[in-house]
């Protein structure tokens, strides 16, 4: 067993070969030798050893080992190039055309963020160089995706938390598809020295030739600079509030959205399953939904807390292949739920409906009172009701306000001498055939008891059906004459205004008229009023 030794490249610690070691060193003393006469040696040679020390962990990462052996030096010699190669093929370029140096270029780009040319957070300056188009055209597309219904900003924010910034000089060569060896890492350096000392010389030039209008400019623009310093400190500060709120919120989110899918998958299907809008989910489809609703809001609930723990802490706690396979299985959840919310309008596409007559029984006084079956809708009895509705696999629509699914109630004159109740039952489905088979499953409970007429305030239906817009409508039709006391907890449609009578009695006794119904015990308050002002024109003609 060849004996290693540790070493210290760019603050990383590696377990090396001792003749891995040599070969290392001769090779570090032959770059140290051929850029010992540039100005930027330093930051030249630096730069090669953090890259050979990114290759390391590479290397020791891709084989799931710990020790730096011969062939892994020899390779990264090979990948970044002997100084006496380059200084040969300096010469070969000098002999050829840029087009043709840029033809043999090959290298594949990799998808860097550029911090270097940012507005946000370099994502788009990152996707201009990885597809070698100008940075303002991903952002003008970048913008009108935002006005698209939000999805640049969803798929930004993704982007922001995936793409790692490039950092060092060969990330960034990398980023615009150039190759990480000995000579580009020098004319990166160089080029980076150059654009510093041209700044540095335009800067004192303009200092040294400027007159007072050109330094009271410098002056406001060092003024500038300073609020803009002070600018970026309020957005740090408001980046941290927004990690930790995103760290919160998406948390406290994330809890309930679990928690609601665990219910929606184990709890009885009259408990999660009754009110809307879940009840309009097919049966068939119930766990499926709750399956691809959870993991469409949970993945982006969890990017949310990642993005915030990389504000804070300045690191992204998941890998690239578990951010993409979440990415993927977040897509397919997605894709399955627009299938799902398209399913299930598709289920309200048409209406059918069908009526039925029930005679009602003439009564001897000619009167009926109209009573609500309150039977199992009030509150203390709602979980006993619910509880039986589950025992016999039928299920009851809560709605005391007579929204969806409740019952309508309207009274009109009979074109007979007979009473006679008009139950239109009506339902909606993907086709007539089904909104029928839908309406056809309802079942409404009314009855007659001498003169008393029950109606029930809400409907039945199966469980598995699901929600389709069931519906009753009841129309009771009496003859002329006929009165009707009505329970006040019966609410009725097409009853008249009592604030426009005048009332000396109970106001919940109506008489049917040719005109339809009025309040038995009431006055029209208009005609009141012209009998008043038909007596005071007397009394005036009196007095004349």
């Amino acid at each position: 067993m060849n004996k290693t030794i540790i070493i210290n490249i760019s603050g990383a610690i590696f377990h090396i070969e001792e003749d891995a070691y040599e070969i290392l060193k001769n090779y570090m003393t032959e770059v140290k030798k051929h850029f010992g006469l540039s100005a930027d040696s330093f930051e030249i040679v630096t730069d090669i050893e953090n890259r050979i020390a990114e290759l390391f962990s590479e290397i020791l990462k891709r084989d799931l080992k710990q020790v730096i052996i011969i062939k892994d030096v020899q390779a990264i010699i090979e990948q970044m190039g002997r100084p006496a190669d380059f200084e040969a093929a300096d010469q070969a370029d000098q002999a050829a055309s840029p087009t043709e140096a840029q033809m043999t270029s090959g290298i594949q780009r990799k998808l860097f963020r550029d911090n270097d040319d940012k507005l946000i957070g370099g994502v788009c300056s990152g996707l201009a160089h990885y597809f070698s188009t100008d940075a303002v055209w991903i952002r003008l597309l970048w913008a009108a995706l935002f006005f698209a219904g939000g999805i640049g900003l969803i798929t930004y924010i993704i982007l922001w938390i995936v793409m790692p910034v490039a950092r060092t000089r060969a990330e960034k060569l990398a980023m615009n598809g150039e190759d990480v060896n000995l000579e580009t890492i020098k004319n990166a350096v160089s080029d980076e020295l150059n654009d510093v000392k041209k700044n540095l010389s335009k800067y004192r030039d303009q200092v040294k030739n400027s007159g007072i209008e050109d330094r009271i400019g410098i002056v406001l623009k060092e003024i500038f600079q300073f609020i803009g310093k002070v600018i970026q400190a309020f957005f740090k500060v408001f980046g941290l509030t927004f990690g930790v709120m995103a760290i919160f919120i998406g948390g406290c989110l994330m809890i309930g959205l679990v928690v609601a899918g665990i219910a929606g998958i184990f709890s009885p299907e009259h408990v999660f399953w009754f009110n809307l809008p879940f009840s309009m989910i097919s049966h068939d489809n119930r766990l499926q939904a709750v399956i691809s609703f959870t993991i469409t809001f949970f993945i982006p609930l969890l990017f949310l807390i990642l993005l915030g723990i990389r504000i804070l802490f300045k690191r992204f706690i998941m890998s690239t292949q578990v951010t993409s396979t979440l990415l993927i299985i977040w897509f397919i959840a997605l894709c399955f739920t627009g299938y799902l919310v398209g399913s299930t309008a598709l289920q309200f596409n048409k209406e059918a409906s069908f009526n039925q007559d029930i005679p009602i029984a003439r009564s001897s006084s000619n009167s009926y009172f109209l009573k609500a079956d309150k039977s199992g809708h009030t509150e203390d009895s709602l979980m006993t009701r619910s509880m039986q509705l589950s025992r016999s696999k039928w299920h009851i629509e809560f709605d005391d306000e007579q929204t969806e699914g409740a019952v309508n109630i309207s009274i009109e004159k009979s074109d007979s001498l007979h009473a006679v109740l008009v139950e239109r039952i009506a339902a909606k489905g993907i086709n007539e055939r089904q909104a029928l088979k839908s309406a056809d499953q309802i079942v409404y409970k009314f009855n007659q008891k001498d003169s008393m007429l029950n109606f029930a305030k809400k409907l039945y239906y199966k469980p598995e059906l699901g929600y389709h817009e069931q519906q009753v409508d009841l129309t009771l039709k009496i003859p002329v004459n006929t009165v009707i006391t009505i329970d006040q907890n019966l609410y009725v449609n097409n009853l008249p205004n009592l604030d426009n009578y005048k009332l000396n009695g109970p106001g919940n006794v109506w008489v049917m008229t040719q005109n339809g119904l009025i309040p038995k015990y009431g006055t029209p308050i208009k005609e009141n009023r012209n009998e008043a002002d038909k007596e005071e024109n007397t009394d005036n003609d009196s007095t004349k």
